[in-house]
């Protein structure tokens, strides 16, 4: 995978319908007990949040996995690519 690929939010972002101009702007932060589906069609469950790095604000799911909790990069494994199937789609608010 190269950089242009790693930097593009390819699935996530497709999935909610939300254009790459915008990105993840006004989507909804995780909070405790929040339940979202994975990219990969599995059941999570917020059970912890994390904002001691500013920048790196981050939620623990029932699965162990921790995903990013920030305005511009919300529901991506730590670490992973845009399209991970661990990843979640960001919720945005219903007008």
């Amino acid at each position: 995978m190269n950089q242009s690929e790693m930097s593009t939010p390819l699935g996530m972002l497709e999935i909610a319908g939300v254009t790459p101009e915008n990105g993840m702007k006004g989507s909804m932060a995780f909070e405790l007990g929040d339940r979202c589906i994975t990219l990969g069609g599995e059941e999570v469950i917020c059970t912890e949040l994390s904002d001691k790095l500013r920048g790196y604000e981050c939620a623990r799911f029932s699965d162990g996995a921790w995903r990013y909790n920030r305005p511009h990069d919300r529901g991506r494994c730590t670490g992973s690519p845009w399209d991970s199937p661990l990843n979640i789609v960001p919720r945005f608010p219903t007008a």
